[in-house]
């Protein structure tokens, strides 16, 4: 899942490609699809397998503005026929105070 969070500040679109229909949909409806869309820069922290198929991760996510947001999510993941995420848990956001503030 590295891939998907080193596509979001240079190819958004190829990141969302790898979510599947119902995930795209659920963030359109949440406005988190326009977050992933406008990522200037996203630092991942931790990536942590918790299961065959599911994926902790930790990641900061600058907006145009610079302004930062760090997320710990959980990925539900499939691999059959190529990688995709089927599920996107939201566990805790946080801002993250601008650095040199």
């Amino acid at each position: 899942m590295r891939t998907f969070y080193d596509r979001v500040p240079t190819d958004p679109e190829g990141a969302i490609a790898m979510l599947t229909d119902e995930v795209v949909e659920a963030s359109i409806e949440t406005s988190r699809g326009h977050v992933w869309r406008t990522a200037s820069d996203l630092e991942v922290h931790e990536l942590h397998v918790q299961s065959d198929d599911v994926i902790r991760a930790l990641v900061t996510l600058t907006d145009p503005t610079g302004a930062r947001l760090r997320l710990d999510q959980l990925l539900r993941v499939s691999t059959e026929p190529e990688p995709r995420i089927t599920e996107v848990r939201l566990l805790s956001s946080q801002h993250v105070p601008l650095q040199g503030s």
